[in-house]
């Protein structure tokens, strides 16, 4: 088996693989024999049929596997020799399955070709002494205040509504019944909503919830209509509005909670003030953190200017199809019909195709630089990975790393940490002036 390589780009190899007719024969020979081996035919005992009647019956199938064989084998070699390190899957030329084409010859070589995918090389630009600009913006008093807001808001808490009717934000809980003609969608389910977010059920949307819930007060009865959408569990409901009623047994109101010390208490601290200067502490964190990464986005957005990094289309393609289907799921749930999800999915994903190859120029670009310089990921920046991802999810290091491990994951833990130290090499050996 010999293979040549024919068309050579930047992101792209074509290779001529030859398969003689002596490895043709003795594949095919082996594979004659393993079916005799495996075949039961009546009148012949087990392993003993001829080899005449195994090429008779099966030997257009076992020309068949014996084509694929030798073209998956011959790939493999071919890459190997050639020292070609795919992003894609390989495709072959002219010789595709169901082809003309696409046939083991019965005289002389096997010849065939594929293309594949593969990085582009390009030479390092000088990455040294990038003159970079840190900002760092001032935490003020106002600051800290909208992050006091907002945790005051996610301690408010729901209180029943004692006297009166429905007022807007209100949290309304009931039973609903609902029906698409005779067909019932739910009876007396229990439910609670508010009207900014109407969806009371799984793939059960309400109406104008605001205008339904006006009347709503402990002991209504409420006429109301909803829409079912494609995430509903039966069927024959799907995009169909439905129409029941929602009988109301309680209604509940937020209530904010004060900026006291006993707010304080609830988020760890023991006053008021001293949750201000936490608050202001982290604040000045994140500021530092956030004007680190954006001078390592300008010293990577530096180097992008002085080298041409060509990216290869499959691995984009691959990427937007991911964020395409997980949109559209979305979409799927919020009532988008699952034949229009997709093809709005793709088309609002495609927009982000040049903001992907340039993140995949960085990303190419960090990593020639880490080889370069020799900065891997040891076992020492795993373990503090899982400690720190063990932290996040209040879990042990122990189980987050065999979470990642059995989902094939490590790999991605170990480039994350590879582009880290890889930046941070960067920041460290450039001239930067604070703002």
């Amino acid at each position: 088996m010999t293979s040549r390589v024919t068309t050579s780009e930047p992101c792209l190899r074509e290779i001529e693989v030859t398969v003689g007719e002596d490895a043709i024969k003795s594949a095919s020979d082996r594979a004659v024999n393993e079916a005799r081996t495996q075949v039961a035919l009546p009148g012949f005992r087990a392993g003993k049929v001829p080899l005449s009647v195994i090429e008779k019956k099966f030997g257009a199938q076992l020309r068949h596997d014996v084509l694929h064989d030798l073209i998956r084998d011959g790939i493999g070699d071919a890459l190997k020799e050639h020292s070609i390190e795919p992003v894609s899957e390989p495709i072959l030329i002219g010789q595709e399955e169901g082809s003309p084409n696409h046939h083991l010859p019965t005289s002389g070589p096997l010849v065939f070709s594929f293309k594949v995918e593969v990085k582009a090389e390009f030479e390092l630009p000088e990455y040294k002494g990038v003159q970079a600009q840190r900002k760092l913006a001032p935490v003020t008093d106002a600051h800290v205040d909208e992050v006091l807001q907002r945790l005051r808001e996610r301690a408010a808490r729901y209180e029943p509504v004692e006297e009166g009717g429905y007022q807007a934000g209100d949290l309304v809980l009931g039973t609903l019944t609902l029906n698409v003609g005779s067909t019932n969608v739910c009876t007396d389910q229990d439910v609670q909503a508010i009207a900014d977010y109407p969806v009371v059920a799984r793939g059960v949307r309400l109406v104008d919830a605001e205008k339904a819930f006006e009347a709503a007060v402990a002991g209504a009865v409420l006429e109301v209509e909803a829409d079912i959408t494609e995430a509903h569990a039966t069927a024959a409901v799907r995009g169909k509005r439905a129409a029941g009623r929602l009988s109301v047994t309680a209604l509940r109101r937020k209530k904010q909670a004060e900026l006291d010390d006993a707010l304080a208490k609830e988020m760890g601290q023991e006053s008021l003030d001293a949750l201000k200067a936490d608050i202001r502490m982290r604040l000045e964190a994140d500021q530092k953190a956030k004007s680190d990464r954006q001078v390592v986005t300008d010293i990577l957005d530096a180097l992008l200017t002085r080298v041409d990094i060509p990216v290869a289309n499959s691995p984009i393609d691959r990427m937007i199809e991911r964020r395409a289907r997980e949109l559209a799921g979305q979409l799927v749930q919020s009532g988008t019909a699952a034949s229009e999800a997709l093809n709005k999915a793709r088309a609002e994903c495609e927009s982000s195709r040049a903001d992907l190859e340039r993140d995949t120029r960085k990303w190419l670009l960090v990593e020639k630089i880490a080889k370069k310089e020799k900065i891997f990921c040891l076992e020492d920046d795993l373990d503090e990975v899982y400690q720190r991802l063990a932290a996040e999810h209040d879990t042990t290091p122990s189980k987050a790393r065999e979470h990642y491990e059995g989902q094939g994951l490590v790999a991605e833990l170990r480039a994350e940490v590879v582009e880290r130290k890889c930046c941070e090499f960067l920041s460290a050996n450039a001239r930067i002036a604070d703002a």
